[in-house]
């Protein structure tokens, strides 16, 4: 079968390109084959190739506005198997694009309750980000190495901020303040400023924000910044395989710190660096940053803050990050294979809806309603056309309005009990009730942009 797998990809993000690495070398098989597109090429394509049986779509956090938008109606068009692959929900406004999908493998617990409450059990599952799959060679260190020679230092550039980041001057100077405390506490220390993206763009290729630190920086002799003619896994090997401690702001780089076990701080700053760390019980690895409520950006890294959390981890280094990695590196891949050879079909949970198959649903649960009430032919035409008429009026104050409001929700959304049931029951006792009007907005909120293959829901066969 062909599986055609949608990331951020060809972007000189070394994070990112990991991906094409697994799904090449991980996850494809002699009866399943990939192939990775870029979503930004997707975005100029009128559809998902028919040619595909398959779509996987990550991993990071990519279920955000700026891909979706155009995304989802290609998904929504697409009738194969559709999973999100080690994926995260980086804001609760995003939650919906689940609903596009028909399983969903997120890379941290942090999200895990949140998608299954969304989608159901049976359509979720959660695994360390898939780079750990990777077939890394490893080099475990001393217990407790408290002199390091060789410091790697990750930055990342987006703290610039596509918009702007009025804070930017400052947190250079921070950083390059922080690397000099390094170097003061380490005297034999040496700090290599490795790149992860080297894109070509002013917002996201991290040589530009290397050589700014680099420049502030005191210390600037023992402070290399690193040039290669070609970054790929290989070079990546040998850097954390030559280092004895990190610094990082990239969240790869903590992924293969950890591969490599590496002891390291992490420049917290991100939803996904701090869920990182929680999952994997590494919370003294962290180096909070303050960020702009608004932006999200940084805007301070305070003095001494590094090299306090720096002589803590290296004096409370432990293997135990690697703990059980292997064993889900299996259960990983076996988990995608399976779901793409059964062809796997969400029927069940939050199902996404086109605009015109969500009006077409309104009128069939507005028809349900009115049959279970037994509503007046007149009355019914009233709610369809949404006028608000007091023969419907009437006519509905007759009924139980909770159990009314119980009825739509059930065909909405298969739960009786769902939250709409107070608010609809409330609406239902008034005079000028649009019936129409708030069971559109139900479906709106519940069925939002996008489509899985919905099958009929409760027993009046609603559907999509």
């Amino acid at each position: 079968m062909k599986v055609l797998a949608l990331g951020f990809f060809n972007r000189g993000n070394f994070g990112d390109e990991l991906y094409k690495t697994v799904y090449a070398e991980r996850l494809s098989a002699r009866d399943i084959e990939f192939t990775c597109m870029s979503l930004e090429d997707l975005k100029e394509a009128p559809e998902v190739p028919k040619c595909y049986d398959g779509v996987c779509v990550g991993g990071g956090d990519i279920l955000n506005a700026y891909f979706m938008r155009f995304l989802a109606p290609k998904l929504e068009a697409f009738k194969g198997t559709k999973i999100a692959l080690s994926v995260g929900v980086p804001f609760e406004s995003c939650i919906h694009y689940v609903d596009l999908f028909d399983y969903v493998i997120l890379r941290s617990r942090a999200d895990e309750a949140t998608v299954k409450a969304r989608i159901g059990d049976g359509h979720v599952a959660c695994f360390p980000d898939m780079a750990y799959t990777l077939a890394v060679p490893r080099t475990i260190g001393l217990p407790f190495v408290v002199s390091p020679r060789r410091i790697g230092v990750f930055l990342s550039r987006p703290i610039y901020a596509r918009g702007g980041n009025r804070h930017y001057e400052r947190i250079v100077r921070d950083i390059a303040k922080s690397l000099d405390e390094v170097c003061m506490a380490h005297p034999e220390a040496i700090l290599y400023l490795v790149p992860f993206n080297t894109f070509d763009s002013q917002d996201e290729n991290d040589t530009i924000l290397n050589a700014e630190v680099s420049a502030l920086c005191c210390m600037g002799a023992r402070i290399k910044v690193v040039q290669e003619e070609h970054w790929d896994l290989r070079v990546y090997q040998k850097w954390f395989g030559a280092i004895d401690a990190a610094v990082c702001m990239r969240y790869h780089a903590a992924v293969l710190s950890m591969m490599f076990e590496v002891p390291f701080v992490a420049l917290v700053s991100t939803r996904k660096m701090r869920t990182l760390l929680e999952d994997n019980d590494l919370r003294d690895h962290a180096c909070t940053m303050e960020v702009d409520p608004h932006t999200h950006a940084p805007t301070e890294l305070r003095s001494g803050a590094v090299t306090k959390t720096l002589r803590h981890v290296l004096s409370h280094r432990s293997g135990k990050v690697a703990t059980g990695f292997p064993q889900t590196q299996q259960q990983f891949v076996a988990l995608v294979r399976r779901l793409l050879r059964e062809r796997h079909c969400r029927t069940s949970g939050a199902v996404a809806l086109s605009d015109r198959a969500r009006m077409a649903m309104v009128s069939r649960v507005i028809e349900a309603l009115a049959w279970r009430a037994g509503l007046s032919p007149d009355a019914t035409a009233s709610v369809l056309s949404g006028k608000k008429t007091g023969t419907t009026a009437a006519e509905l104050q007759g009924m139980n309005p909770m159990w009314l409001a119980m009825l739509v929700c059930h065909h909405v959304t298969g739960n009786a009990d769902a939250p709409y049931v107070y608010g609809l029951s409330r609406s239902l006792m008034m005079d000028d009730c649009d019936v129409k009007g708030a069971v559109e907005w139900i479906m709106r909120d519940h069925h939002l942009t996008g489509s899985v293959r919905p099958l009929p829901r409760g027993e009046m066969g609603v559907h999509g």
